[in-house]
């Protein structure tokens, strides 16, 4: 045993200065080195399955998104007009049209009123002598209640006209300027040729203008003014009925061309009337434009001085009318909306005459063929992908072999492959005890889709052609269950796409598979890191242990040296003794 203490002591130097830390902390990293590459390795096999589950996640979300353009009713009801006429109208076909033909003719188009001023000489010149002035726009049969004109007739001796319960009665010749006059003060009962008789009920009036009167209803709803007219007998004939329409006054307090314009337009929302002052290189002309359409006919009255209109009016207000597969329409409006379902017709101009147009209404399958060849492609990147994820020996940087092994994969791709191999039948009301809606196009099968020995989901165009030809609603249901804008948590079924939609976003959601093992994973990784947190501990403690220890030897391999040193001088003391 001394022979070996004297070889340990020699190994160590005998004292001679070796670094014991150094040593201390090699023997502590030997013993730290494989427990941290082990933990250091479980982390990292973490960190690559969560990368997997983003990844995964990734593919998900651009395969719903595909599936989306498949989910709705509404998007498979691409209809494009056809229009062998388009110079007489336009056609344009919103989701609520059908594929089918149709035969119109126009005979005309709806028209508005328009009239026209005769020339001023300039835009600011006088009118009505400079004073503020009412313009009237009178409409025949106009709208109950609200504001109302009624226009006088003449009356003589013993006629007798009534507007809304108060009668007037002629006891001689009565101009109707005077008739209108009367009625506007209903205070008088009485006057130079007429009594007044009754009350005027729900109605106001306002000052004549002419032969014109306007009355506002008082309440909140009530009936139209209305009039009778009575003689005295056959040998006073009866004056002619007073014409009741609608009537709108426009104040122009500007007496000037530019003023009475401004004014027009500032009521056009109410009247239904605008102007425009044109420059006939003469002078300057208004032209009133109204609605199209023969109810909105109107006229002008209670002209000012200083305005004249032209002899005839530009354009007389019509409807429109034409023939849809021989039945009449009329319209006021050269837009036509209620005539076929979910198309448009926007009048240009009369068709050929005796040639009606042809419209063909044809169904746009092009954008379908497209979106479930963008989910072929998808569902594919989506298998390659994973397939990237599961392989060991991939050498896709970050993603490859993220996930070899783990049994996510299978679950992920059995789930999705079940989408498109499920039974898509739709029943009325979502009754299954009814029959189906479509019981020849129930399968993703049915419209060309299936999978390969591969596994590669394959598209034939021809069956899906087909299908689109000769069962069009019936691939609808089957992808859509004839469901619009399902909430993604409802239980009703929603057709192969709809459904695939929900079940991916139950995949995607925090509850789902993919989060669950992401957390499993993350809970790891923090086990993982304690573990490392409490190597570290041990091998601190370890390395503290080990210092102590080889500084006690160290202490002892010093004493010997000492211990030897002496001796040896002692020895050589001694011989040089005896050599003396």
């Amino acid at each position: 045993m001394a022979t070996s203490n004297v070889n340990i002591v020699n190994s160590l130097g005998a004292g001679s200065g070796i670094d014991i830390k150094a040593l201390a902390k090699n023997l502590v990293e030997a013993e730290r080195a494989p427990r941290q590459e082990i933990l250091d390795g479980k982390i990292q096999k973490e960190e690559s399955r969560i990368t997997g589950h983003g990844a995964i996640k990734s593919l998900l979300v651009q395969l719903q998104t595909v599936m989306s353009s498949l989910n709705d009713a509404k998007e498979f009801t691409s209809i494009t007009p056809s229009n062998s006429q388009p110079a007489a109208f336009g056609a344009t076909a919103n989701s609520s049209a059908q594929s089918g033909n149709y035969s119109v003719e126009v005979s005309r188009i709806a028209k508005a009123t328009r009239l026209a001023t005769t020339n001023f000489t300039g835009t600011g010149v006088s009118l009505n002598s400079g004073n503020a002035f009412d313009l009237w726009v009178n409409k025949a049969g106009g709208p109950v209640g609200g504001q109302q004109t009624v226009t006088f007739s003449a009356l003589s001796a013993g006629q007798s006209v009534t507007v809304a319960g108060l009668t007037l009665t002629a006891s001689g010749s009565m101009t109707a300027d005077e008739v209108a006059t009367a009625f506007s003060t209903p205070a008088t009962t009485s006057g130079n040729a007429y009594a007044l008789s009754g009350n005027l009920a729900d109605w106001s009036v306002d000052a004549a203008s002419g032969a014109h009167l306007s009355l506002t209803s008082t309440p909140a709803s009530t009936t139209a003014v209305s009039v009778s007219t009575a003689g005295d007998g056959a040998s006073v004939p009866a004056p002619a009925q007073p014409t009741l329409g609608s009537t709108q006054k426009i104040t122009v307090s500007t007496a000037t061309p530019a003023g009475l314009l401004r004014a027009v337009n500032a009521a056009s929302s109410t009247t239904g009337v605008s102007a425009q002052m044109v420059n006939t290189g003469s002078g300057f002309s208004i032209t009133f434009s109204g609605q199209t359409g023969a109810a909105n006919a109107f006229a002008l009255s209670n002209l000012p001085t200083g305005m004249l209109m032209r002899g005839s009016a530009l354009e007389s207000a019509q409807d429109a009318e034409l023939t849809v597969n021989g039945l009449a329409v009329t319209s006021a409006k050269n837009q036509v909306t209620d005539v076929i379902d979910g198309v448009t017709l926007d009048l240009f101009a009369p068709t050929t005459s005796g040639t009606p147009a042809r419209l063909d209404l044809n169904r746009q399958t092009s954008t379908i063929k497209d979106n479930i060849k963008a989910v072929v492609d998808a569902y594919n990147q989506f298998d390659e992908s994973l397939k990237v994820l599961a392989d060991k020996d991939s050498k896709v940087e970050e993603f490859g072999g993220a996930l070899a092994g783990d049994s996510i994969i299978t679950m992920v791709r059995s789930q999705i492959r079940a989408m498109f191999t499920k039974d898509g039948k739709a029943y009325p009301g979502d009754d299954s005890t009814q029959s189906p809606l479509n019981p020849d196009v129930y399968a993703a099968r049915h419209i060309g889709l299936s999978f390969d020995r591969t596994g590669k989901l394959t598209l034939d165009e021809t069956k899906l052609d087909s299908a689109l030809s000769t069962n069009f609603d019936q691939v609808v249901t089957m992808l859509t269950a004839n469901k619009n804008d399902q909430s993604l948590y409802s239980p009703a079924p929603g057709g192969l796409a709809g459904d695939a939609v929900k079940n991916i976003d139950k995949m995607l959601r925090s509850t789902g598979i993919i989060d669950a093992q992401t957390k499993s994973a993350t809970k790891k990784i923090e086990q993982y890191k304690k573990d490392l947190t409490q190597l570290e501990e041990r091998m601190s403690n370890l390395l503290e242990r080990y210092t102590e220890q080889f500084t006690v030897m160290e202490s002892i391999v010093g004493e010997s040296t000492s211990t030897r040193t002496g001796l040896t001088n002692s020895f050589k003391g001694l011989m040089a003794m005896y050599t003396n």
